[in-house]
């Protein structure tokens, strides 16, 4: 699914509802809710840190970044930021920035739907 280079990250969904319904499911609501809280926290800290690699020549440190990001949002579901994600892992040391400044918008917009998931704090 995410192998391809003709898709865009932009096609994926935010979240595949299915696999969302699916771990809610399987885990029960509050360690689905703990479990989206965790990945709320590690968007929030690795994609500054994954640009900051990238921007600084440190592709090495941005690929390690972005993978242990990939993982997360697959096992939440989060499509679309694994995709960039596995895209910015693929990539040439060129290539990658031109991925990673696709990170903060798509964390944003899959911040805002898992938050509108959650109960108020």
């Amino acid at each position: 699914m995410y192998s391809n280079p003709h898709h865009l990250a932009a096609d994926q969904p935010i979240l595949d509802v299915d696999h969302f319904a699916e771990l809610c499911d399987m885990l029960g609501n509050d360690q689905t809710e703990s479990l989206l809280r965790t990945f709320l926290v590690d968007l929030d800290e690795r994609v500054p840190s994954i640009i900051a690699s990238c921007e600084a020549g440190e592709h090495g440190m941005a690929k390690r970044g972005v993978h242990g990001l990939k993982g997360a949002a697959l096992s939440i579901g989060a499509c679309r930021i694994a995709m960039i994600a596995a895209s910015i892992e693929r990539a040439d040391d060129e290539e990658r920035q031109r991925y990673c400044y696709q990170l903060p918008e798509c964390a944003t917009a899959t911040r805002n739907l898992i938050t509108a998931l959650l109960p108020a704090a």
